[in-house]
């Protein structure tokens, strides 16, 4: 526990992603994992100016955080760059860790991404057919492909 402030830092994500109220976390995967687990969130990153500024000019997407990607929507705030500060995590995170229409409209978007990527086997399907069929493994191809 980081001294006098109630922090607790841990080593196993997902049993920490399951057993709180709200969470910060650093774009990437991770905000798919958070999203799959249910847990109301807030993404968070920050770039060397330098790096952010290229990143900007190179990458055209209306939000930065996957799940908001594969929602197509923002789900979850976004604090990149200048507006990841303290004061922006703290207000961006009290109504997701209160019993608040906030928390419960994240939670019921979150459930939705969650069992939209469960029925989409189809395309985990299509894609490791197509990868077999790259490899040119004859023996594989004529496995089926189960991912269960």
């Amino acid at each position: 526990m980081a001294e006098g402030t109630g922090i607790r830092v841990t080593e196993d994500a997902r049993a920490t992603l399951l057993h709180t109220r709200a969470s910060v976390v650093a774009s990437g995967t991770a905000t798919v994992e958070a999203a799959l687990i249910g847990n109301p969130f807030v993404v968070v990153y920050r770039l060397s100016r330098a790096s952010y500024a290229v990143a900007k000019r190179v990458v055209k997407v209306p939000h930065v955080a996957m799940v908001n990607l594969i929602a197509n929507a923002r789900v979850v705030p976004e604090l990149i760059q200048d507006a990841f500060t303290a004061d922006g995590v703290a207000a961006a995170l009290a109504p997701l860790i209160a019993s608040t229409p906030e928390r419960a409209a994240m939670q019921l978007a979150l459930r939705e991404i969650r069992l939209g990527l469960q029925r989409d086997e189809s395309a985990i399907e299509t894609v490791a057919t197509e990868v077999l069929s790259l490899l040119s493994v004859s023996k594989w191809k004529q496995a089926p492909v189960s991912l269960a």
